[in-house]
Parts: structure tokens; sequence; C-alpha cells
């Protein structure tokens, strides 16, 4: 067997060992994997993307969560959105990751009528498959029919590793 031929995305910058933009020409005739370092790893590196900006008033709206830099590649560790609106809230909101406009996930939706904040619900993402965001992929929070300007807010939350190409 020889030298691997592929390196998935952001490998050796995870591992610290990526220098002056280029690839070690091997790394091992043989990868196997018997401990999860993830975590270690990511202590240092994971990042959080947050957005709590309030829905116009009864209209569909898309708010830009955030957009991918270039060079850079976003290994989604999980992520939530929570509702924090009042209970006249009518509508629904949700999250959507778009890579080069085409829509690759819309998370669950989630009620904006809630008549105790304190009981808002949430739904969390589901990062159960890896979900790796190139440059430019946008992260868009939609919502539909949400009714008293101002006061319908959807909490945005996501954590991730920022990995360079």
């Amino acid at each position: 067997m020889g030298p691997i031929n592929n390196l998935p995305l952001g490998f050796l910058d995870l591992l610290g060992l990526q220098q002056q933009g280029r690839n070690l020409a091997l790394i091992s005739d043989a990868v196997s994997g018997t401990l999860d370092l993830l975590p270690y790893y990511a202590a240092y590196k994971r990042t959080f993307v947050r957005e709590d900006t309030a829905f116009a008033a009864a209209a569909a709206s898309n708010i830009a969560v955030a957009t991918v830099p270039s060079g850079e590649y976003w290994f989604l560790l999980g992520g939530m959105i929570q509702n924090g609106s009042g209970a006249g809230g009518t509508g629904y909101a949700q999250l959507e990751f778009l890579i080069e406009g085409r829509t690759v996930f819309v998370s669950d939706r989630i009620s904006m009528a809630v008549a105790d904040l304190n009981l808002a619900t949430q739904v969390s993402l589901d990062t159960s498959i890896p979900t790796i965001l190139p440059p430019g992929s946008l992260i868009n929070k939609a919502g539909y029919g949400l009714a008293g300007a101002g006061a319908e807010i959807c909490y945005a939350r996501l954590a991730y590793l920022p990995l360079r190409g």
C-alpha cells in the first residue's frame, strides 16, 4: 500500500501539520482510527455563530446568519434554534444551509407561538452526519407568517471548526 493520495479537506489543518500552504508529501502508508481525538483538537479551535435579529411583521423573511469566508471550510459541530417570541407569535422559523445557491439542509420548523418564554421550544440540528460547508456557503434563518414586528425573535446558534482548505 502506498502513500495516501487524497486527504480529507482540513485534515492537515486540524492536526496542525499544514505549513506555508503546502501539504506534507507523506502522512503514512495507512491511517487507522483507534481513538476519537476530535474533542481535544476542537477544544481550542471551536467557534460559535449567533444571530438574534427580529423578523419583520407578517411576511416571509430570510435573515443571513453567516457566510463561510473565502479560504475556509466549516465543519459543523452542532447548533440550535430557539423561540424568543411572546405569546402573539403566529408563524414558524427554521435554519437553511445553502451551497452555491442550492439548499443542502433545512432544519425542523420551530413554532413562534409560545405563551411562556421560560418554556420556549428549541430545535437542535442533527449532526450525526458530518457536515462541511465550503467557502461562500450561506446560513439563513427563514420564517413565514410572523406577526408583531420587532417581537418575533428566533435565536440561532451554531458551533463549528474553521478549517483551511
